[in-house]
């Protein structure tokens, strides 16, 4: 099972502390896989949300994509964006992206794998592989 992890800043990776935002207004951004259990997940931690904006999963994001986020973010009088590891990562392969992330508040929710059962089996297997 998966859920909650950690909230971090996307432009330097400093955590911040889940509590100090919640109730904020924030537009979510992500290509994944399943965008709305991120959704969820969101709304689990006590954001407001603002507008959802769902990507393709592996979407590539272009500047239409990131002017058009912009233009959401002024019109839609939300404290921040919310989006995933995944999608920080595609924005910093590009220079568009890597403005993007230093130009607006970015907050990344982290989400943990949390094993319901086999999770000294499964790191054993693991470090068998390893070495």
């Amino acid at each position: 099972d998966y859920g909650l992890g950690k909230l971090l800043r996307a432009v330097d990776e400093i955590e911040e502390p889940l509590e100090k935002f919640r109730g904020k207004k924030v537009i979510l951004f992500c290509g994944i896989g399943n965008p709305s259990r991120f959704s969820l997940l969101a709304e689990e931690a006590g954001f407001i949300i603002a507008e959802r904006n769902f990507f393709p999963d592996h979407h590539r994001y272009q500047f239409r994509d990131l002017v058009s986020l912009k233009e959401s973010f002024g019109k839609s009088g939300a404290n921040f964006f919310l989006t995933t590891v995944k999608d920080v990562s595609r924005l910093t392969g590009t220079e568009e992206g890597r403005a993007f992330l230093t130009e607006l508040p970015i907050y990344v929710l982290s989400i943990e794998i949390r094993f319901v059962c086999g999770e000294k089996s499964f790191h054993e297997h693991l470090k068998k592989l390893i070495q």
